[in-house]
């Protein structure tokens, strides 16, 4: 089901990006070291530097842990609350924003 390299190739593509090991770390906010270990043992981005290596390299999230982001999962934008539709039956939500119970 999911490439077990999928995940190595775009963690390489970052540190790629990054321009080496101690960048990749510096940039994320870990040592040298610790990027080391992750690359050559753990072979995966830990969840918690997915979005920021994403946002920094531009590798998909996807990519980087598709165990956890996957690629089919639909993301529903936020409803906007200020906006004047409703599903609340009778405007409920437009009587709520103007203080009216």
């Amino acid at each position: 089901m999911n490439n077990p390299h999928r995940s190595y190739d775009a963690l390489i593509r970052c540190r790629d990006a990054a321009g080496s090991d101690s960048q990749l770390g510096r940039d994320l906010g870990i040592t040298q070291s610790t990027i080391w270990r992750i690359i050559n043992e753990y072979k995966r981005l830990p969840a918690e530097y997915v979005l920021l290596a994403e946002r920094l390299y531009g590798v998909s999230r996807h990519d980087l842990r598709i165990d956890i982001y996957p690629v089919d999962l639909d993301v529903v934008a936020p409803m906007d609350c200020d906006s004047p539709q409703s599903s609340e039956p009778n405007g409920a939500a437009h009587r709520l924003s103007e203080g009216v119970e």
